[in-house]
């Protein structure tokens, strides 16, 4: 295929995804501007990248296009919108500060441009096989959070918060969201501050943090001689148990439903958050690999609630306004803790 093929496909893909945005979006002529100047701006970009060569691998999310090219095995991040800047920084950061303590991509560059709005970076591409559900076991769960267990160890900290402040923590997500979902979630984090100061009494709450994956699911996570991890645009200071709890949520999910909704793993999420006899035997597990974290055990509901809805809040971004499954998943979270007394 000649590279005026590959650029024809890939203007051609693009082309498509803008269309399906402008169609769900019930838009007007300005943010219909607005995402066609930013399909202009991406093509200056892979021009200037020469990212329309044979052998290169596109895959275009909301908020970010990543880009393979197999040919020099590098990997591309392009960010689409002002998220998806936040989203290439962290994931950049994380790659240039901790390379040399786990097995990750090593950052090669990142270039803001300035005039266009874009942030690029590039990393190495690992040329390693994928985990499939199907080949998942307890050995290999616990070979990959070993390989965590010294990371999480070395940037232990401890914290003192305040629920409201935990609560608080994602505010900054909202300037993405349609109002609608705004003001479920305000609903929702009220229900879940009100639920969790009267456990606590309004005390800080003391708590062991480090620097998780934030976003560690089975596709996140490669294997050949040894485990791998990539990806890490929601990765920051906070409970290790995210990573563990998230990891077997998202596993099981997938092992009972193979290509599950996002409605089916909110149900698992959900069961996880208030019942107190699911998952206890992964709880437990957690606990024996990282024992410098036991204090956590003491305000286990409280990361339950967090957990729930952290990943509420980032799974949303997966989303466009027009959309109705955000919608279904916001009054099915909040239909079930309204529901549930403790």
């Amino acid at each position: 295929m000649s590279n005026m093929h590959i650029l024809t496909r890939y203007i051609n893909k693009f082309a498509r995804y803008s269309y399906i945005i402008m169609k769900r979006m019930k838009t007007n002529r300005l943010n219909i501007y607005e995402i066609l100047f930013g399909y202009i701006r991406h093509l200056i970009i892979l021009i200037k990248y020469k990212l329309y060569k044979h052998n290169c691998d596109f895959h275009i999310s909301p908020n970010v296009v990543v880009i393979i090219d197999n040919n020099v095995n590098v990997v591309y991040r392009i960010s689409l919108n002002e998220h998806g800047i936040q989203s290439v920084n962290n994931n950049y950061n994380f790659l240039l500060k901790y390379n040399k303590e786990l097995e990750i991509p090593k950052p090669i560059s990142l270039n803001y441009k300035s005039m266009i709005n874009i942030v690029v970076s590039s990393e190495t591409y690992i040329n390693s096989n994928e985990l499939h559900t199907n080949t998942i076991n307890t050995t290999l769960i616990t070979e990959v959070f070993s390989q965590l267990k010294q990371f999480y160890e070395t940037h232990l900290d401890i914290s003192l918060s305040s629920i409201k402040s935990m609560v608080n923590e994602y505010d900054y997500l909202y300037i993405y969201y349609h109002q609608n979902w705004i003001d479920k979630l305000l609903k929702f984090k009220n229900i879940i501050h009100a639920k969790l100061s009267m456990i606590t009494d309004n005390r800080e709450i003391k708590s062991v943090l480090t620097i998780i994956h934030g976003d560690l699911t089975f596709r996140n996570i490669l294997k050949n001689n040894n485990i791998t991890f990539i990806d890490f645009d929601r990765s920051d200071l906070n409970y290790p148990e995210y990573d563990y709890f998230l990891f077997n949520i998202d596993l099981y999910t997938y092992k009972q439903f193979h290509k599950p909704t996002y409605e089916q793993f909110f149900d698992n999420l959900l069961m996880f958050t208030i019942n107190d006899k699911f998952m206890t035997n992964e709880i437990d597990k957690f606990y024996e690999l990282n024992s410098k974290f036991y204090e956590n055990k003491k305000i286990l509901h409280i990361i339950k609630y967090f957990l729930l809805y952290r990943t509420l809040v980032f799974t949303l971004l997966n989303f466009r306004f027009n959309e109705t499954t955000p919608v279904v998943i916001l009054d099915k979270c909040l239909k079930s803790i309204e529901s549930y007394e403790k």
